[in-house]
This record gives C-alpha cells, structure tokens and sequence, in this order.
C-alpha cells in the first residue's frame, strides 16, 4: 500500500512539473508580445530606464517638438546647455527629475535620448511618453508645414 501512494505522489508531482513548465512557456510568449510593443513603436529603452528614438529633423525642430511635448503635459523646462556633441534639457515634474539630450546624427537627423528619475527610482514609462509626445509634436509641425496640395 505504501508503494502504491509512493508511486501516485511521484506520477502527481511529474503532472505538476509538466503543467508549470507549460504556464511558465505561457508567460513567456506573453511577455515578449509585451516587449515587442516598445519595438514597435521605433522607441528603445534600456534597463536604467533611458528611452531613446532617433528622428528624422534637426536638432532644432527636435528640440522645439521636446519643449512642446513638455508643455503639454505640464512640465516646465528648467535649464537648456548646449555642449560640443548636442543640447541637453532639464526639466521636473514634482520631485521626479527629467533629462533629455539630443545629439545631432547630421544636419537632418537627431536622437533624442529621455531619462526620469527620482533618488534610485527609474520612469521608464514617463520617459518613453515624453519620447512618444515629442514625436507627434514634430509630426503636427511638419504637417503645418508641409505646403497644400492642389488639385488636378
């Protein structure tokens, strides 16, 4: 009798080793259609919470698209530098401390890269935002912009 519940404990142990191992497969597939979003949307962002994107503008319309996104979502430039290899900006938003530094790739061409933080705390999702706003600020520039078409 005793083997038999040794072998009944074995056969239920392997059952819940093969069904955890297929959650576990589970959350994986989940989690790389979640990590693949980012990907999508041309933002990358690294594990200390920096997001970066390069855009198809000069460093000045960058920057302006950057001050427009930030006034929009209420937060206030507090210092601009300019520095021999780009321009950073500084900003706050209550205590968390924002910085974002766009390096010209050429005359028509700059990255952009955003960082958010707070003592040793990281925002990435405040940092790709700020990302994602510059980007459509800097389309709806270039959309008013961009001279009407005339009919045929």
């Amino acid at each position: 009798m005793a083997g038999a519940i040794c072998i009944a404990g074995r056969r239920a142990s392997r059952l819940l080793i093969f069904f955890c191992c297929l959650i576990l497969t589970g959350c994986e597939t989940a989690m790389m259609s979640v990590l693949s979003v980012g990907a999508s949307t041309g933002i990358n962002y690294t594990l200390n919470g920096i997001a970066s994107r390069t855009f198809t503008a000069s460093a000045d319309e960058v920057h302006q698209a950057a001050s427009t996104a930030l006034g929009r979502m209420g937060i206030e430039i507090q210092d601009h530098q300019i520095e021999e290899g780009g321009q950073t900006l500084h900003a706050q938003a209550r205590d968390w401390v924002i910085e974002l530094y766009l390096e010209p790739l050429s005359s028509e061409s700059t990255r952009m890269r955003a960082s958010v933080n707070r003592s040793w705390q990281l925002d990435k999702s405040t940092a790709i935002e700020i990302v994602e706003q510059t980007a459509q600020a800097l389309e709806e520039t270039k959309a008013t912009l961009a001279p009407v078409s005339k009919g045929i």
